[in-house]
């Protein structure tokens, strides 16, 4: 619920009590008139302030990052070329709770225009999508890593993006593959590190830098309806 009401991911959220990462809530509201996403989102942070007492405040840490750079061998970004979906900003599906959920249950395999979807599938994970400018492509890394992930490359332009992964210890928002995938497996199938370097010519270097995170001040259960 933080997540959306403050647009941040779980590893910019600090402090409070354990129920908060456990407890689970159904909240059911209706929103008069046509909101828009952010709208709402503003009226989701009302509710936690109003029912769970939430008081919150943004500070500046130094984290670890990583930081995207063009491989040594050079840029390998593909100019946009055909046609890609249109999406529509206020249904773009995120995932919940800061993991992805399993095949099957999480986005269709779609090429949108200027968003990267993530489709998961036996053979590993496909991030895709249409004439993405470079901001995006770093939103979704830093979703999938776990980590803010900052802009290195110098590329203003727009790209065709499909990079093809298995998801393993540095990709904590992705499931592992299904245990019963067996064979079906591409013992292949590069690391999300390798991928970016042979793929899409780019590369992640850990390092620290400022991160802007929410600390929770004050929180409690909330009182029953």
């Amino acid at each position: 619920l933080m997540q959306n009401a403050y647009s941040v991911q779980p590893f910019q959220i600090v402090g409070g009590p354990a129920w908060t990462d456990s407890d689970r809530y159904e909240i059911d509201a209706k929103a008069t008139g046509s909101a828009s996403r952010a709208q709402i989102f503003l009226m989701l942070q009302s509710l936690l302030e109003d029912r769970f007492h939430l008081r919150i405040h943004r500070e500046t840490r130094d984290l670890p990052v990583y930081a995207l750079a063009p491989a040594r061998s050079g840029l390998k970004l593909p100019p946009p070329e055909g046609a890609c979906a249109e999406p529509s900003v206020d249904t773009l599906p995120e995932w919940a709770g800061g993991r992805m959920l399993p095949p099957g249950q999480g986005e269709p395999h779609l090429k949108r225009c200027g968003a990267v979807g993530i489709a998961l599938q036996a053979g590993g994970a496909r991030m895709q999508g249409g004439k993405i400018p470079m901001a995006e492509l770093v939103r979704r890394l830093s979703m999938v890593l776990g980590r803010t992930v900052v802009d290195k490359t110098g590329f203003s332009g727009l790209f065709d993006l499909q990079l093809d992964f298995l998801p393993d210890e540095t990709t904590p928002a992705l499931p592992p593959p299904p245990p019963d995938a067996g064979s079906s497996l591409d013992s292949r199938a590069p690391s999300i590190l390798t991928a970016l370097q042979e793929q899409l010519g780019l590369r992640l270097e850990s390092t620290k830098g400022p991160v802007e995170v929410i600390v929770i001040d004050h929180v409690e259960p909330p009182s029953a309806n």
